[in-house]
């Protein structure tokens, strides 16, 4: 299936930053996606691609990621700075005034949450998949505290992780890691465009990427989820090790009348493992929203 018309361009961030947004298709339904923990704007080009000319699909680079400038120094990398990147980037798409749908993957969940509270009036609908509302360190090992041990060896990693740059993108860009990945339990199987993604994974610098996820573990957004009005789909895999099903099922709880499509097999990267299911039934999801 063809990958829907691209369009790139740079916004400038409240704090100076140059940010690299993409939008997929032209399609009258706008759905902002906020971006997932170093996840490139070719992530969503399957999905765009089968929703179709129903829908206009616009993401970000996270700040540090790709082509989009890091905050220099310690600040500028927690989720509140992304939920205020959301708002740029609208203003940018001209879609500051438009109804919209809103919601991504992974990190994407919770910067939407968080972006709910500032634009919740526009939102006609949320769509989150695979995430958290809430520090997502203590979701990776089931053991309680274990975000408390973690987070203190992750700022730390922020501060020195420029050093294993190196490393990390030779393990992640070595031709083999797609094969090995699903052996460890991480996905589900290899495919070309999952491939694809983890190899541009390689390109992120490491202290950036701890810097982001010790700024997501900082955050919580679990007092958004009762003051959810509008209809919400929930999307998770039954086999996702990092952000295990009970996280999707308190959500579901938590957000009054939502809809929880759970992906039987599907790992934390359901979305790029299994477009093919999700994508039609996000399209139904959003159908009524197409004139």
């Amino acid at each position: 299936m063809p990958y829907p018309a691209r369009r790139d361009l740079m916004v400038t961030t409240y704090d100076g930053l140059r940010l690299q947004v993409t939008a997929w298709g032209a399609g009258p339904v706008k759905w902002l996606v906020p971006p997932g923990l170093g996840t490139p704007p070719e992530t969503w080009a399957p999905l765009a691609a089968i929703l179709g000319d129903r829908v206009t699909l616009a993401t970000w680079a996270l700040r540090g990621c790709y082509q989009s400038e890091a905050p220099v120094g310690q600040s500028g990398w927690d989720v509140v700075d992304h939920a205020r990147d959301g708002q740029t980037v609208l203003r940018a798409l001209d879609w500051h005034t438009q109804p919209l749908v809103l919601g991504g993957w992974s990190l994407g969940v919770q910067i939407s949450l968080e972006l709910y509270r500032t634009i919740h009036q526009q939102v006609q609908r949320l769509v989150l998949i695979g995430g958290t509302d809430r520090h997502p360190l203590a979701t990776v090992v089931p053991l309680p505290g274990v975000g408390r041990v973690l987070e203190p060896a992750v700022d730390k990693l922020a501060i020195t992780g420029h050093a294993w740059t190196p490393l990390a993108r030779q393990v992640l860009g070595w031709r083999h890691t797609p094969k090995i990945l699903p052996r460890l339990g991480l996905t589900a199987h290899n495919n070309k465009h999952l491939a694809e993604i983890i190899g541009q994974f390689s390109e992120l610098d490491f202290g950036n990427v701890m810097r982001l996820t010790a700024g997501a573990h900082r955050h919580s957004a679990a007092n958004v989820l009762a003051t959810v009005r509008q209809p919400t789909l929930i999307v998770h895999g039954d086999c996702d090790l990092l952000t295990p099903l009970k996280v999707a099922r308190r959500l579901h709880k938590g957000i009054a009348g939502s809809q929880l499509h759970v992906v039987p097999g599907g790992t934390h990267y359901a979305v790029l493992e299994f477009p093919e299911q999700i994508g039609p039934r996000i399209g139904d999801f959003l159908s009524p929203l197409t004139p």
